[in-house]
C-alpha cells in the first residue's frame, strides 16, 4: 500500500457519512412543485424547435429483464416474457407515434436504448423497434449519429451483435453485472470470460466506434480478489471505456446502506476496492472522465475532458453541448428546453394513458434560473473536476461565494475531510474526492437538501 493510500480516511464514521447512493444528475422536486399543463408545455416547445430543425437526442427505455436480476435496484423494473415484451413494444411504438408530428423535421443526433438493466430483445423485436424508429423519426445514416445500446454480455450472441450493428447502432455497452453477481456462487467464469472475449473481438470486426464494459462492485460475498480478476480481464480487453458502478439494491429508502457491523466492514473493503480498481484502470491508459466512467486516450470523451468541453446529460457524458432529450418508454425521462418530465414506472398505467392518446407522464417540472445555476455548479464538478466561480458569476450575474452561503458549512466539512478544496476562485475536487463525486454534488443540489432524495 502506498503512502497516498494510507492517508485515505476509510473509517466507520467516514463511511457512514459519505458512502451513500445518489443520482448521477441533478435531483427533481416532488409532487408539490409539479406543473399541471405538462403535456402541452412539452409539445409547445417541441413544435418551436421543430420549425428550426434543431437536432435532439432520443432515449428509449426498456426497464425489463427476461429473468429476475438479484442486482436490480431500480423502481419499475420487472421480469417479462417474450410475448409480454411484444406487448410492450406495441405500446412503445404508440408513444413514439404521438411525438412524430412534433419532431418530424428534427434529426436524431444521439440515441440510446437501455433501461434499468441490460435488457436484450430477440432479433425480431430488435428489427421491429429499429423499423419503428425509422418510421417515426429522422434517423441519420452512415454513422453520422451517435446511436448506442446496452446489452447483457452473458445473453447477447455474436449473431445478435452483428444484427445490432446492421441496424445502425455504432456504440455498444456490454453490461457484465450478471457475471459479477454469480462470481461468489462458485460459477465457472472461464466460459463466461471466453464468451465476452469473443464479443469484444466481434465488436472490433463490426467496427463499433466505441465499446464500453460496465462493471458492478460491492455485491454481497464479493471479494477484492474476485473483482480484481474480472477487472484485470476487462482491462486486457482494451475496451474504449470502462464504467465502475456500485451495487445498491440493498439500500435503505434514503439511499444509505444498512448500518450493520458486517456490512460496515464490507463497505470499508469496498472503498479500498474502488481505489485499487481506479489505480488499475488508469495504469491501463484510461482517464477518469467523471462519475463512474473511464475512457482511453483516443476516445472523444478523453479529448473533451482535456479541452474542457465535456458535458453530461440524460444520455451520459458527451464531447458536445447537450441537446433536447426525448425519452420514451416506461420510466422514460424527457428534457425539452426548461421542462423535464418522467413517464410512469408502471406498465399498466403507461398502457392506459396511451390508450387515451395521452402521454404517460407521471412527474414534470419547469426549471427556473436557480435550477440552471445549481445544474451549472454540478456539471462543472462532474465534468471538469472544479468550479470556476468567475465563469458562473459572468454567466448568471451572481456572486458564487455568496450564492453558496447556505452550503458553506457542509462544504467546509468536506474540505476538512479532504474531498474538496474551497477558495475565493472556486471549488476543486481532490484525489480522494474523485472517488466520492456523488455525495459532493448532492450537497450542491437544492432539491435533495430541501425535500429529500427524490430524483429522476
Amino acid at each position: 500500500m502506498t503512502d497516498f493510500q494510507q492517508t485515505r480516511p476509510w473509517h466507520s464514521d467516514f463511511i457512514a457519512k459519505y458512502f451513500i447512493s445518489g443520482p448521477s444528475r441533478i435531483a427533481k422536486p416532488v409532487s408539490a412543485d409539479i406543473v399541471v399543463d405538462k403535456q402541452q408545455l412539452l409539445i409547445d416547445h417541441a413544435d418551436r424547435e421543430n420549425v428550426i430543425n434543431a437536432p435532439y437526442s432520443l432515449m428509449v427505455n426498456i426497464p425489463f429483464c427476461n429473468q429476475a436480476c438479484q442486482y436490480q435496484s431500480h423502481v419499475g423494473s420487472a421480469e417479462l416474457t417474450g410475448d409480454e415484451l411484444d406487448d410492450y413494444l406495441i405500446e412503445l411504438c404508440r408513444e413514439m407515434a404521438i411525438f412524430k408530428p412534433h419532431f418530424s423535421n428534427r434529426p436524431v443526433k444521439r440515441m440510446h436504448i437501455g433501461g434499468c438493466t441490460a435488457a436484450i430483445l430477440e432479433d425480431r423485436q430488435l428489427k421491429t423497434l429499429a423499423l419503428s424508429l425509422r418510421e417515426n423519426y429522422e434517423m441519420l445514416a452512415d454513422d453520422i449519429g451517435h446511436y448506442s445500446i446496452d446489452v447483457d454480455a452473458m445473453q447477447v450472441t455474436e449473431s445478435q451483435l452483428n444484427l445490432i450493428r446492421e441496424l445502425g447502432f455504432n456504440h455498444i455497452r456490454f453490461c457484465v453485472q450478471s457475471v459479477a453477481a454469480q462470481e461468489h456462487l462458485g460459477a465457472n467464469l472461464d466460459s463466461r470470460f471466453q464468451h465476452i472475449k469473443n464479443l469484444r473481438r466481434n465488436a472490433k470486426l463490426e467496427q463499433f466506434e466505441t465499446v464500453e464494459v460496465a462493471l458492478a462492485y460491492g455485491f454481497p460475498g464479493q471479494t477484492a480478489k474476485s473483482f480484481a480478476d474480472i477487472l484485470e480481464f476487462t482491462c486486457n480487453l482494451h475496451p474504449s471505456r470502462i464504467s465502475l458502478q456500485p451495487y445498491t439494491s440493498r439500500c435503505n429508502p434514503d439511499g444509505r446502506f444498512p448500518a450493520t457491523p458486517i456490512l460496515d466492514q464490507q463497505l470499508n473493503g469496498t472503498l479500498e476496492l474502488i481505489e485499487t480498481s481506479v489505480a488499475r484502470i488508469t495504469r491501463s491508459g484510461y482517464k477518469q472522465i467523471g462519475i463512474d466512467l473511464f475512457a482511453r486516450k483516443n476516445d472523444p470523451l478523453f479529448k473533451a475532458k482535456l479541452q474542457g468541453t465535456l458535458t453530461k446529460g440524460l444520455l451520459g457524458y458527451a464531447p458536445i453541448q447537450q441537446q433536447d432529450v426525448l425519452g420514451v418508454g416506461v420510466s422514460g425521462v424527457t428534457c425539452l428546453g426548461n421542462m423535464v418530465s418522467q413517464n410512469t414506472n408502471q406498465f399498466a398505467k403507461y398502457r392506459d394513458a396511451l390508450a387515451e392518446n395521452s402521454l404517460p407522464i407521471a412527474d414534470s417540472y419547469q426549471y427556473d434560473t436557480h435550477d440552471r445555476i445549481r445544474a451549472a455548479f454540478i456539471s462543472q464538478l462532474i465534468c471538469q473536476g472544479f468550479v470556476d466561480f468567475s465563469i458562473l458569476d459572468d454567466d448568471f450575474d451572481i456572486d458564487s461565494r455568496t450564492y453558496l452561503t447556505a452550503r458553506i458549512a457542509e462544504l467546509d466539512v468536506m474540505v476538512n475531510d479532504g474531498l474538496i478544496e474551497l477558495s475565493d476562485e472556486g471549488i476543486s475536487i481532490t484525489k480522494t474526492g474523485e472517488l466520492l463525486l456523488r455525495p459532493i454534488c448532492m450537497v450542491l443540489d437544492h432539491w435533495m437538501q430541501k425535500r429529500g432524495k427524490h430524483f429522476f
